[in-house]
């Protein structure tokens, strides 16, 4: 069962009923105009705290319109980060279990994407959780971070959450029939690419959770934003009841 970007057609797809080429522009008119569209958040209202990863997490994305670059800086000022793709895992499985509001009301909303706190370099390579700063010439720059190299897959396909590895959060294999997508344009281009996670519709109108490696991380698209993961957990949860957070305990 294959997913296809909005404004192409079910005869256009690609392997395994992936889209050959995404339509950005038409995906990107749509979600704009659409009048169930939400209203972007540069803070967002409500937090929950995620006992296995031990962070304050967002329960909905914010900065939508910015670039990976713009949020990683923003979120870094102010003493937060985006959740990593393998963070992102143990979130969406908490949200399964515990919080089924968040996973129907943002992660799996159609309108928002969001970035997540890694780079693909050299095609195959993922660095997780660089920092990020700005040069002389106002031109930005990452530095440090986890590498990990040739972990990268570059083909188009479905995977299982058990097919994610622990450390990366990137699928390791492919399938025909995974419960999510995976789409990896990284193999075009010589620059960085930053990782989101984007909602996609299959061929029988049923809503795709899909990684996306494809856009360098100063494009910014209307659609896509951050989920802000606050850092310092012992201020943070004596904050709990003043940001209206859900600890979970």
């Amino acid at each position: 069962m294959g997913f296809y970007d909005y404004g192409m057609s079910k005869e256009n797809k690609g392997l395994f009923g992936l889209p050959i080429r995404p339509v950005e522009t038409e995906e990107e008119l749509e979600r704009l105009l659409n009048p169930k569209k939400k209203t972007n958040e540069e803070e967002p209202k409500n937090f929950t705290y995620i006992p296995k990863l031990n962070l304050l997490v967002a329960d909905s994305v914010s900065m939508l319109g910015k670039s990976w670059y713009d949020c990683k800086i923003e979120l870094e000022n102010k003493g937060s980060r985006m959740l990593t793709p393998a963070e992102f895992w143990v979130y969406y499985k908490f949200c399964m279990d515990e919080k089924p509001s968040i996973l129907k009301n943002s992660i799996e909303d159609i309108w928002q994407s969001e970035w997540m706190d890694a780079l693909v370099k050299n095609k195959t390579d993922l660095i997780v959780n660089p920092s990020v700063n700005i040069n002389s010439l106002n031109e930005y720059y990452h530095e440090g971070g986890k590498l990990y190299q040739e972990v990268v897959l570059q083909e188009k396909g479905r995977f299982d959450i058990g097919d994610a590895a622990n450390e990366t959060g990137l699928p390791y294999t492919l399938n025909k029939s995974g419960k999510f997508g995976y789409i990896s344009d990284a193999l075009f281009y010589d620059k960085l690419v930053a990782v989101q996670k984007d909602i996609k519709m299959n061929d029988l109108d049923e809503k795709v959770l899909v990684l996306y490696l494809k856009y360098g991380p100063n494009v910014t698209l209307k659609s896509a934003g951050v989920r802000e993961v606050k850092i310092d957990n012992d201020q943070n949860k004596r904050r709990l009841d003043g940001i209206g957070a859900d600890c979970v305990r």
